[in-house]
């Protein structure tokens, strides 16, 4: 294993944990030391540390230095640029894995994780490499982004995505400026293949109609940087995470405070409103259920109302899903009802010093929210069970139950899957995102309904 620390002040130490090939004789406790000073790192207002780490032999030590240059310059550039607050540590595992699935991910909180299952993806982009430039920029910038929203629910694909795919190729550009091409083992000019020149070439004779969520969203950015400039959207968007907006809120925030940097009263109002179009996307396998899926659920009845579920009561898997929420669709019993109460079987994780929230929706058959409500981490226990969470409202006949509790690999809420099999009525879902089916058993997540007004 390789680690490569990036330390304050632009210095990276490196250390090397029996990082020979496997046939060498080198042990675990035989440390060597290297220092290398990157020259041009504007380090005036940001301390922080970057770690490398990679877990196989298959990639060379020089192309870990490389990526961790260009995650401090990528932070300082945001720290910069932005004026919000970044991780003091940023963790960058680097593996190779011949037989995995090439993955590039963050879990928000300071770690970013990188797998790659051939050599050659390390190559430039025209010789068969992949954008790990732009992909370590891009997650640094959805870092960015998530680190200060309260809440991920109503800010879209297009503003999800669209951020960072605009920021990421922005830093790009900057870690050019900074590094040069030389930075990479195999040198060639990454801000036109993976900067704002491939971002231009997305653009290129393209409507607003024929781009993807991420390119309107991104476009939106470039656009606005075209009319207002690069440091006026910067400081505007960095003013607009300040203030902790829910995702629903971030947009029309951002385009309050770009009217006050700019001074503009129409800032923003000039894009086109085919560029904000919010759609879920149905990754189900059948968006309009027939009558028969309900079949499963059961009515238990009681003085009160009715117990709807279709878990068997047997806990046997947990999930904390970062970026969606557990979801079930119930059917109401005939007549008029209202929900009383929510239940719940699971368990939080991480230190009970740290808070955190999640947001409890209700949303109609066409997944639109008519119902939500905050859930404090206090509520659960490290010792999994059920939890009863209050709610009141008027049900429709079909309506899904979804439990989001912004899950980060510190802190978070684990909740309980079933070993149901067959059909199954639970999903992966957030409100002006996504629902997909999930896998597994049925989410133990149980509705109590009481009669309504007629």
């Amino acid at each position: 294993m390789k680690r490569l620390q990036v330390l304050a002040g632009g210095l990276i130490l490196l250390s090397a944990f029996a990082g020979a090939a496997p046939e060498a004789s080198v042990k675990s406790d035989d440390l060597g030391q290297a220092s290398l000073f990157l020259p041009g790192t504007d380090t005036e207002a940001t301390s922080f540390t970057v770690e490398v780490e990679m877990r196989t032999q298959t990639i060379e030590e020089d192309y870990g230095v490389a990526l961790a240059a260009v995650a401090q310059h990528a932070v300082i550039g945001l720290h910069k640029g932005l004026n919000v607050s970044m991780p003091g540590e940023i963790v960058m595992d680097l593996e190779g894995d011949l037989e995995g699935e090439q993955k590039l991910w963050h879990d928000r909180e300071g770690a970013i994780h990188i797998r790659i299952n051939s050599p050659e993806q390390l190559n430039p982009p025209n010789e068969g490499g992949v954008l790990l430039i732009y992909g370590v920029c891009h997650e640094l910038s959805q870092m960015a982004l998530y680190r200060h929203i309260t809440t991920p629910t109503g800010i879209g694909p297009a503003m999800a995505e669209g951020w960072p795919f605009y920021a990421g190729s922005v830093l790009v550009d900057l870690v050019s400026t900074k590094l040069g091409a030389a930075t990479w083992p195999v040198p060639y000019d990454f801000a036109e293949a993976e900067g704002t020149g491939r971002l231009r070439r997305t653009f290129k004779g393209k409507g607003w109609g024929g781009l993807s969520h991420e390119q309107r969203g991104a476009r939106v950015f470039w656009e606005l940087e075209q009319r207002h400039g690069r440091k006026a959207v910067w400081e505007a968007f960095g003013r607009a995470l300040a203030s902790h907006p829910t995702g629903t809120m971030l947009l029309p925030t951002f385009f309050e405070a770009l009217q006050s940097v700019t001074g503009d009263p129409n800032a923003g109002k000039e894009l086109p409103e085919e560029a904000f179009q919010r759609r879920v996307k149905w990754l189900t396998a059948d968006r309009d259920v027939p009558v028969s899926f309900f079949e499963g659920q059961k009515i238990e009845r009681d003085d009160r109302g009715a117990l709807l579920l279709y878990d068997n009561g047997e806990a046997k898997t947990q999930h904390a899903l970062a970026g969606s929420g557990h979801t079930v669709l119930f059917r109401r019993p005939e007549g008029n009802w209202k929900a009383d109460w929510i239940g719940v079987h699971a368990g939080r994780y991480g230190s009970s010093e740290v808070k955190g929230c999640g947001i409890l929706y209700l949303l109609d058959k066409d997944f639109k929210t008519f119902y939500q409500k905050e859930i404090d981490y206090d509520r659960f226990s490290d010792k999994p069970g059920w939890v009863t969470l209050p709610v009141d409202a008027d049900l429709p006949e079909r309506f899904y139950v979804c439990v989001f509790m912004d899950p980060t690999a510190e802190r978070g809420v684990s909740v309980f899957q079933d070993n149901s099999k067959g059909r199954l009525h639970a999903y992966g879902a957030l409100p002006e995102s996504h629902i997909r089916n999930a896998k597994g058993g049925e989410w133990m997540i149980r509705v109590h309904v009481v009669k309504g007004k007629k």
